[in-house]
């Protein structure tokens, strides 16, 4: 029997509150069973948390845009700026903010999409780079020790995706701790406010990060090689170009920050899952073939990412509240995904759920999220390896630390599990 789910008083909602981000999912529970689009209180912010209304606006581009960075809205409600003169001179050093592939809409998503698109086919990922990722995974897996406690996140769900995305990149392994810092500094903001601290952390991590990228970029163009940022390069000089310069240091930055956060979560909540329930990590042992299905189902159920924003372009109707022109949305992935009129029982792991598929973890339509291929081959990869190797796997539910400072990011610090022979 399920827990019943935790009520959240609408009339004081606040979604950046920390008892939202301790329990995002019953906070879009509430939201979805009493008001689907939501107004937050004295803000310029609705929450969408139905299925059938995140899929509307996600598939709706001319009424609401994801170039929500410079809106009135957004900076009431994210505050994107820190008046910190600190700060301000941290940045002063840094290139200046450029919309790029995540939050930029047609026909410059189109133009910026063009520049990658070859590497990211969801065929090119499975030929060229499943042999890539199983490298990583038998290395990382020959360093656990059976029959004893680790931890699974630093040892496996970290740096299996960051040892990925560097590969494709083209740029050193030997600066895995770096990648996973800049990549926790470019996300912090994403649904919570930071406090002067953080802001001082993230600028001096954006400034060290573009600084890298940059001296990268210098080598390819003395020696191309066969990577991401050669390709990259290569898009410059198309007529007319795929990419401008200033675009150019903004979207390897985005590839190696997207390119680990979001599957490092997935790893780490489908091993929670399973370790939680032997009876499952035994049925896929005895089941291989439903690994694949398995991915989308803890992809829909722990919803990595929980949500995106959006800026409402014009007046328009939704589940039969009109957004204003100017209002800041999120489309809350988390909640859409847990809604019991697409999945039944949508509290449950089930491995073999008919429509796990259908989930919104990864966005819909064209801002559909381009490397979800290889988030999902990484995923499939590493389950598939250890069924093979072990025989099961138990949690120490007291070792589970979460990342509660948000109510868009979802995931785990600290996952202890034990693997047996």
């Amino acid at each position: 029997m399920l827990p019943e789910p935790e009520k959240f008083d609408l009339t004081t909602f606040d979604p950046f509150s920390s008892e939202v981000g301790r329990c995002p999912f019953d906070a879009f529970e509430t939201l979805r069973s009493s008001e689907p689009v939501f107004k937050v209180p004295d803000a310029p912010l609705y929450l969408i948390s139905s299925y059938e209304h995140a899929q509307q606006i996600a598939l709706d581009t001319t009424n609401f845009s994801l170039e929500f960075h410079g809106s009135v809205a957004a900076a009431e409600v994210i505050g994107w700026h820190s008046e910190d003169a600190e700060v301000k001179e941290i940045f002063a050093n840094a290139q200046p903010f450029v919309e790029s592939l995540h939050n930029v809409d047609p026909p410059d998503h189109t133009r910026q999409r063009r520049s990658v698109t070859s590497r990211f086919s969801p065929g090119r990922i499975n030929r060229d780079w499943t042999p890539l990722v199983e490298q990583h995974v038998d290395i990382l897996l020959d360093q656990i020790p059976v029959d004893t406690d680790f931890e699974f996140m630093s040892e496996v769900a970290i740096p299996l995706p960051i040892r990925v995305i560097a590969a494709i990149l083209g740029i050193p392994l030997d600066r895995e701790a770096d990648y996973k810092r800049w990549s926790d500094a470019y996300v912090a903001m994403v649904g919570r406010k930071l406090s002067t601290e953080e802001w001082l952390d993230k600028a001096r991590n954006q400034v060290d990060m573009q600084s890298f990228f940059s001296r990268e970029l210098d080598d390819r163009r003395n020696a191309p090689t066969d990577d991401l940022l050669t390709d990259l390069l290569g898009a410059t000089k198309e007529e007319p170009p795929s990419l401008s310069d200033l675009e150019l240091l903004d979207v390897p930055q985005h590839f190696l920050v997207a390119g680990n956060e979001t599957t490092t979560q997935l790893l780490g909540e489908m091993m929670r899952f399973l370790a939680a329930q032997p009876h499952l990590f035994e049925q896929i042992r005895r089941q291989p073939e439903l690994i694949p299905n398995v991915v989308e189902e803890a992809l829909r159920l722990a919803s990595p990412v929980l949500g995106n924003y959006r800026v409402c372009v014009a007046d328009t109707e939704v589940g039969g509240v009109v957004i204003p022109a100017g209002a800041l949305v999120s489309l809350l992935w988390g909640g859409a995904n847990h809604d019991p009129h697409v999945f039944e029982n949508p509290e449950m792991f089930v491995p073999d759920r008919a429509n796990a598929n259908r989930h919104l973890a990864f966005g819909k339509g064209m801002h559909f999220c381009l490397g979800a291929p290889l988030a999902k081959l990484e995923a499939k990869v590493a389950l598939t390896k250890i069924v093979e190797r072990y025989s099961s796997v138990s949690i120490f539910e007291d070792s589970i630390v979460e990342d509660t400072r948000s109510f868009m990011l979802r995931g785990l610090r600290s996952l202890h599990v034990r693997f047996t022979a």
